[in-house]
């Protein structure tokens, strides 16, 4: 079952005054949330924040579990997290104020969004074997342990991802840092911020990497690097027998590749 602390201000008044907190941290308000869910085979698990980190792991048995906490400087925080199924997908969303109340997951923004005050953090295990898509707006993404392909993504955050499998992440304020298999296709993005990738000696594929502003390097692994024609870096490498291709792209960042 849900639990909730709320923390009133009126009941704190005289206690914040006596201290002299903040009116906003009275008013600030929690709740947790667990739910579980069980996964059907051949499903995968995608994972939706919008103000908030993400934490996903991969756990024994068949069921999705989730753990949300949620704070809020405005409102009772309310439902904070739902889980729904959407084609072959199970999707796991936070629940934030202005979303629709007809039990998707679509957000439509809402002051709880655009001022900041609302934040929901999760924590998600999710069945050995399934892959993995986390989606996030402003927050971390952490998808570590998986043996599973990881397609993780946000606009405002560091993504950190490791799997034995393929894997896919990009972001536009933040560093990425990668673990993966190195033996199928794979692309790296992002704006601000460095990409570090991190592969097997057992990788075989095609990788290039293209920055702005920024260097490129690589251990364990001999690059060809060519200076752009007026700004910019390209370096390409081949692992293996080159079957694979991995990519990655950075416009104010280094891109760094190293072959373990």
């Amino acid at each position: 079952m849900p639990s909730t602390r709320l923390v009133p201000a009126l009941a704190l008044l005289g206690f914040g005054a006596a201290l002299n907190l903040p009116q906003a941290a009275l008013a600030d308000r929690t709740r947790d949330v667990d739910l579980r869910e069980p996964l059907a085979a051949g499903v995968a698990v995608e994972i939706d924040d919008v103000n908030g980190s993400i934490v996903a792991r991969p756990t024994t048995g068949r069921d999705v579990t989730v753990h949300a906490h949620a704070s809020s400087g405005e409102a009772d925080p309310g439902t904070v997290v739902r889980a729904v199924k959407s084609g072959n997908r199970l999707v796991i969303c936070a629940v934030f104020p202005g979303d629709a109340q007809s039990g998707s997951c679509s957000h439509n923004g809402g002051n709880g969004i655009n001022n900041g005050r609302f934040r929901v953090d999760l924590r998600v295990g999710i069945p050995s074997g399934t892959p993995v898509f986390a989606r996030n707006v402003n927050g971390s993404i952490h998808a570590t342990g998986f043996a599973s392909p990881v397609d993780a993504s946000s606009v405002s955050g560091a993504v950190v991802i490791a799997t034995s499998a393929n894997a896919n992440a990009s972001t536009v304020n933040g560093s990425i840092e990668a673990h993966f298999s190195g033996r199928e296709d794979a692309r790296f993005n992002a704006v601000n911020g460095p990409i570090d990738l991190i592969v097997p000696a057992s990788a075989d594929a095609t990788f290039r990497a293209e920055t702005l502003n920024g260097a490129i390097s690589a251990d364990g692994v001999a690059l060809d690097t060519q200076a752009g024609q007026f700004v910019g870096h390209t370096a390409t490498a081949t692992l293996g027998a080159g079957r694979a291709r991995i990519s990655a792209h950075a416009v104010n960042g280094t891109i760094r590749l190293e072959r373990r």
